[in-house]
This record gives structure tokens, C-alpha cells and sequence, in this order.
């Protein structure tokens, strides 16, 4: 996230409150899912899961700063990458 962002991102966990923000972050999640499902009964909107994907996005990234996760969240990324990469090559064989 950019410092602008962050910046952004703090001011609304102090003016909404951090559970509010948790409680966006689950609406988001269940929004994105029903683009998702709309996806797969072969309703596509894809604009729709744009919106959804930046909303949740916008709001993970909160929670990375309210949990001061960020470092914790990059090792999490890098070892499920490469166990993806890993079990991808495996399946090439």
C-alpha cells in the first residue's frame, strides 16, 4: 500500500472504529462471493467483481494495520507461493 493509502487507511479505522471495519470486511467478503457464484451460474458481471475484489482489498489492508500483521502476512504470501508453485510442478510431471 502507497503511504497516501495507509494515511487513508488509518483515518478510517480511527473514525469507524476497528470493529466496524471488521464488520465491512466480512459484508465485502460475502458480496465478492455472490459475484462470484453469479460468475459461475453463468451470470458474469465483471465490473461487479472488480468493485468487490478493491472493496475487500481496501479492507485487508486495513486489518493488516490494525493488526500490525504486515511482515507476518508477507511470509504467510511467500511460503503458500511457493507450496502453489511447488504442488503445480509436481502435477507437470
Amino acid at each position: 500500500m502507497t503511504n497516501s493509502e495507509r494515511e487513508v487507511f488509518v483515518k478510517a479505522l480511527e473514525t469507524f472504529g476497528p470493529q466496524k471495519q471488521m464488520e465491512k470486511l466480512l459484508e465485502e467478503m460475502a458480496e465478492l462471493a455472490v459475484e462470484i457464484g453469479h460468475y459461475l451460474d453463468g451470470r458474469p458481471d465483471y465490473t461487479g467483481i472488480a468493485t468487490e475484489i478493491a472493496d475487500v482489498g481496501i479492507l485487508l489492508d486495513q486489518m493488516v494495520l490494525l493488526f500490525q500483521c504486515g511482515g507476518r502476512v508477507q511470509v504467510e504470501r511467500l511460503q503458500k507461493v511457493r507450496k502453489l508453485a511447488e504442488s503445480l510442478e509436481a502435477k507437470d510431471v
